[in-house]
């Protein structure tokens, strides 16, 4: 049983070594934060 333990948390550190690498605003189309962000700007 521990080595499942082990397993599960090799995955796990595997993905915040993945997600650490993304920009700060990826996601933000997908999330709808850009287009908040977009309409508070002011037109000229």
């Amino acid at each position: 049983m521990t080595l499942s333990f082990a397993v599960v948390s090799l995955v796990a550190l595997s993905s915040v070594a993945i997600f650490a690498r993304l920009k700060p605003d990826a996601g933000a189309e997908v999330s709808g934060q850009r287009q908040a962000i977009e309409d508070a700007t002011p037109a000229e």
